[in-house]
């Protein structure tokens, strides 16, 4: 709203506009439900005025697809009708889960690269396409598994990588260079971050 993309009741209003949504729709409130479910109407909205609103997975979306509800709001849980109902919601058959689960973590618009957490040298190597793939398939293949059946989903991978916020700049500087190099881009950003060569 505060962009002018959306008007007083929350209908797009950005025309031809791109808004890339970095994650972490979930767990920051009493409303997911209702997060999720305008953010694939403004997906509807932008796409039919000739614009796009590209919602990328974030840790925590993963983290409730996969059971980890340390986060969840008593109320958010409500919201859905309960545990199980919330429970299977997020399943692979559930409205959410289902939506979910056809998100890509990481996405290139023009020379920008966007994420949640980071796309390290080693991960960026794979290539935008492989490393959604990846994620997607970790996504349900770790619950009850382990980290090593799914490490693209670890705190390395794109969905928790800090080390473009944490370490120095000489440090991180020649990784990011690799990094964007590696996916043909020249910024990116994440976690409210935004870096470039």
């Amino acid at each position: 709203k505060m962009a002018h993309l959306v008007d007083e009741n929350g209908r797009w209003t950005g025309g031809t506009t791109t808004v890339v949504q970095t994650g972490d729709t979930t767990d920051r409130g009493p409303d997911s439900k209702g997060v999720l479910s305008h953010i694939r109407r403004l997906q509807i909205e932008a796409h039919a005025a000739g614009g796009e609103f590209i919602a990328l997975l974030g840790n925590h979306e993963v983290m409730n697809m996969q059971g980890d509800l340390r986060y969840v709001n008593p109320d958010d849980t409500a919201s859905y009708g309960g545990e199980s109902a919330r429970a299977a919601a997020y399943s692979p058959t559930g409205e959410d889960g289902r939506w979910l689960r056809s998100l890509d973590a990481v996405a290139q618009v023009g020379d920008t690269v966007f994420c949640h957490g980071g796309v390290n040298a080693n991960w960026a190597e794979l290539g935008i396409v492989s490393m959604n793939r990846e994620i997607r398939a970790g996504i349900d293949a770790a619950v009850g598994m382990g980290a090593e059946k799914a490490r693209i989903l670890g705190p390395d991978g794109p969905l928790w990588y800090r080390g473009y916020l944490l370490e120095d700049e000489w440090v991180i500087c020649p990784e990011l260079e690799r990094a964007l190099g590696a996916m043909g881009a020249k910024h990116t950003t994440h976690l409210g971050c935004y870096r470039d060569l």
